[in-house]
């Protein structure tokens, strides 16, 4: 992990929250912002949306722009994306299999040296 990872990431503690910022008057999430361990997570998660809701130009686009920082979203779509990613997580915990996943995940992150 480098050292810009690791700014924003979930492991390194992410001791300022997540890094909203005010784009034209509205809080806005910087992608380059978007904690390391779940870039693949919320890109996914994003690129399965309508389609009007991907276009920089629509109306009811997510994606808000600047010249410098680049591509950034919204704070409504931060919070869209985390009450799935809880919904996601419930619904995992829940299945029957649930505590012998954990435990494999657990056994093979200590198989690893740090």
């Amino acid at each position: 992990m480098g050292l810009g990872q690791q700014r924003h990431s979930l492991y390194c503690g992410l001791r300022a929250g997540l890094c909203f910022e005010v784009l034209n008057g509205e809080d806005v999430l910087y992608i380059s912002d978007v904690p390391f361990e779940l870039e693949r997570i919320v890109g996914n998660w994003i690129f399965s949306l309508p389609e009007d809701l991907l276009e920089p130009t629509s109306p009811n686009s997510i994606f808000r722009e600047d010249p410098i920082r680049g591509r950034a979203i919204t704070r409504a779509v931060c919070e869209d994306f985390i009450t799935w990613m809880l919904e996601m997580l419930k619904d995992a915990q829940e299945q029957p299999d649930f505590q012998e996943k954990m435990m494999a995940i657990k056994s093979e992150k200590e198989s690893f040296p740090d």
